[in-house]
């Protein structure tokens, strides 16, 4: 089963546990998947195919007045038509960001250039959202992707403190993250396609629409798709989410090694607490060093 079936099945199941739909059985068939779901004493059968012609589509079965069909249909119109990236380009680009809500640790944004060929070899080598994935498990697959992919990809990080000055410099334009965010992953798109013969590229709307369309309005793609959830419906986005989470991991292992502390992920009690004992022990001015200081935990200590 290919990964946009996987990704449609991964969506699909989402909803439908919080419809209470149960799946009761998976089978595979000739290009796709039999679901049975249950629900209430009532089971109603969904086919799902995959074709490089067509795309995904589906079959409801069942008789016309079971009463799952309508909770399935409704799903199905939400998945299908919210969470999919559908194209017919033979090469693309497909961008994904790692610490935008980490309150230690850098900024990193990926781009990846994948050819319509790549998605089979992508499919077997377990590519999927970095999200579904441990991070002992995206650092075993990075090293292959890097192997067999040479060339095809382009990080910008930014430091802690070089975040902090661009972000700075934003805001006294009246700027906010997202632009700082969508500025990083144009220029990425850019050298890219300086460089493949790119027809368009794949974006995870991490802001509005209009914000990120905006902000690239310079970029010289035939195409730009901003979808929720990108990683999970497009293969270029997915290899840049686990190029970029990786990154961020190496840079997170390097301030634990020159700070002597272990730098933890998010911005929740267990980083409050953190910056607590960064301070104690070495110090409130080097917090621009490791943090992001527009983060409220960090500019009310700052504040001080």
């Amino acid at each position: 089963m290919i990964q946009a079936l996987q990704s449609a099945l991964t969506l699909i199941l989402e909803q439908t546990e919080k419809s209470g739909l149960t799946l009761i059985d998976e089978i595979e068939i000739p290009y796709g998947i039999k679901l049975l779901f249950a629900r209430s004493g009532d089971e109603i059968p969904l086919n799902l195919y995959y074709s490089d012609k067509k795309g995904i589509s589906s079959v409801i079965g069942g008789k016309q007045q079971n009463p799952l069909k309508l909770v399935l249909n409704e799903i199905l119109n939400k998945v299908m038509n919210d969470h999919r990236a559908e194209h017919n380009w033979e090469v693309w680009v497909g961008t994904d960001e790692s610490g935008k809500g980490d309150l230690f640790g850098p900024l990193v944004v990926c781009g990846f250039v994948m050819f319509r060929e790549d998605r089979e070899k992508l499919f077997r080598m377990g590519i999927k959202d970095s999200k579904l994935l441990s991070d002992k498990r995206i650092t075993e697959l990075v090293p292959e992707i890097q192997r067999k992919f040479r060339g095809r990809y382009e990080i910008l990080s930014l430091t802690p403190l070089k975040y902090n000055q661009l972000y700075g410099q934003f805001r006294a334009q009246g700027k906010k993250l997202n632009e700082l965010l969508a500025w990083m992953h144009g220029r990425i798109i850019l050298n890219l396609a300086d460089k493949f013969p790119v027809e368009g590229s794949v974006i995870d709307r991490f802001a509005s629409e209009s914000t990120i369309r905006s902000s690239l309005r310079d970029l010289k793609m035939k195409e730009l798709i901003v979808i929720e959830r990108a990683e999970q419906s497009d293969l270029a986005v997915a290899t840049a989410s686990l190029l970029a989470r990786n990154f961020f991991l190496g840079k997170m292992l390097d301030l634990n090694r020159k700070f002597g502390l272990d730098f933890v992920r998010g911005s929740g009690e267990p980083a409050k607490m953190l910056l607590q004992t960064f301070i104690s022990r070495i110090g409130k001015d080097r917090l621009p060093e490791v943090a992001k200081t527009h983060f409220k935990p960090v500019s009310t200590l700052l504040e001080k």
